[in-house]
């Protein structure tokens, strides 16, 4: 498998435990392997990790996602907050994925804001494999190819 087939997904709290693990990541991303920050905005790293490690991706938690376009009780702060970090990502080339999306009008706002991927039970609630498999098959003769649901946004 080619380096560039593999995706490494690391939390914030991970790149702050110790310059060799920095070291490492460096190394990795170097050889091709592509580095996303999981849960980003959680955590205490700094801001140099995105101009240090240049992950290919960050995951914004969905403790954030969840509070994007509350109709009875909006929170301004946190939308600024979300929208500011796929700001800065766009402009870093880093993608995009918001965590935890589960209504419209937060997949709606995130369109808006130019977020590249969604994951959350809008999509999907966790299941088993071989009903997986079902979705997938179904999908597939549906559409005749999975390319044009690759990319929801």
């Amino acid at each position: 498998m080619a380096p560039s087939q593999v995706k490494l997904e690391l939390t914030e709290t991970v790149m702050l435990n110790s310059a060799v693990h920095l070291e490492m990541i460096k190394k990795l991303k170097d050889l091709g392997v592509m580095i996303a920050i999981d849960d980003f905005g959680t955590g205490y790293a700094s801001f140099t990790y995105l101009l240090d490690i240049r992950p290919d991706v960050i995951k914004i938690d969905q403790s954030f996602i969840r509070k994007l376009a509350q109709v009875d009780k909006p929170d301004r702060d946190n939308e600024r907050i979300v929208a500011s970090m796929l700001t800065l990502a766009r402009q870093l080339g880093i993608s995009t994925v918001a965590e935890g999306v589960e209504t419209v009008p937060q997949l709606q706002w995130l369109q808006q804001h130019g977020c590249d991927y969604i994951q959350g039970y809008l999509l999907g609630k966790p299941m088993p494999f071989v009903e997986f498999e079902k979705v997938v098959k179904y999908s597939t003769s549906v559409s005749g190819s999975m390319e044009s649901q690759e990319n929801i946004l």
